[in-house]
């Protein structure tokens, strides 16, 4: 109901700890999200709302905007308060602060139960995104990949940006550079005999992305020097159901499928990515 008494804020710094309690209260796992809203804030930070009632943290959502489009994401609503319409007024405010910047076009990734919300107000499903966590240590599996794998350096920026704008069809260059400074140790790419740079993995704490690559045998190779590398937890993937070269590889790879999202847009004529080169996100809200 519209009614309802609700004050929404600029996410701060002083609001993360409150945030990350109440993603882990929405989404009932007790995963660190503190140092994944610390980054959303650095990517865009006008462009993070935390929602109050009578001073408690019920609601909250965010855009990562990267010109051409941008990804709104870690949109949740309290368990306690749902139903109340709270979170049909954040989403109306999100929008209307896209419209306003005049973002060409939104996406998301939506849960079944925020589809319906999602359909009324423009969205339109284009692709499926699948959630895949490693749960042994697989077969082994070799690439055939006839490409050279290093480890990143800083100085791939460039390249590994210009590799990333190619295939996701955005600008963003902000995030892997903070992604390659965070991760240096963590990070892979795949040249060919010239020392083109065709593919490139990040491997973080617990999520493996951005991971994108031209060909499948090169993307195959990058994951595979992902898995020597120790993670905090499980591994987790996810990655856009349209690449019909993910699932069969992760499962060479002891992966097994979790659960599937429904990737929405909301403007534009389509999606400007090359849907079959990603391999991995960097996170549902980052794309």
């Amino acid at each position: 109901m519209d009614s309802t008494p609700l004050t929404l804020a600029a996410l701060s710094a002083s609001d993360i700890a409150e945030a990350t309690v109440l993603l882990q209260q929405a989404f009932k796992v007790p995963r660190p999200y503190g140092h994944d809203l610390k980054r959303h804030l650095e990517m865009d930070p006008a462009g993070w709302w935390l929602g109050r009632m009578e001073g408690q943290a019920v609601g909250m959502a965010g855009i990562t905007d990267y010109g051409s489009s941008a990804y709104l994401g870690l949109m949740v609503v309290h368990p306690g308060f749902q139903g109340k319409g709270i979170g049909k007024r954040i989403l109306r405010h999100v929008l209307a602060t896209a419209d306003e910047r005049q973002i060409p076009m939104l996406l998301l990734d939506a849960t079944a139960a925020g589809y319906p919300l999602y359909l009324a107000h423009g969205f339109i499903e284009e692709d499926k995104s699948d959630l895949f966590v490693r749960t042994d240590a697989g077969a082994g599996a070799t690439s055939n990949s006839s490409a050279k794998l290093r480890e990143a350096r800083l100085d791939d920026h460039a390249a590994i940006s210009a590799l990333d704008a190619s295939l996701v069809g955005a600008d963003r260059s902000r995030l892997l550079r903070s992604l390659l400074a965070e991760f240096h140790d963590r990070s892979f790419v795949s040249v060919d005999g010239q020392g083109r740079v065709t593919g490139f993995l990040i491997a973080q704490s617990q999520r493996i992305g951005p991971w994108l690559a031209e060909q499948p045998e090169d993307a195959e190779a990058l994951l595979a020097a992902a898995l020597e590398l120790p993670f905090a937890a499980p591994p987790e993937v996810t990655a856009p159901q349209s690449n019909s070269a993910v699932r069969p590889m992760l499962e060479r790879h002891g992966f097994l499928y979790r659960r599937s999202t429904r990737h929405m847009r909301r403007g534009g004529q389509g999606l400007l990515s090359r849907r079959a080169s990603i391999y991995g996100y960097a996170s549902f809200a980052l794309g």
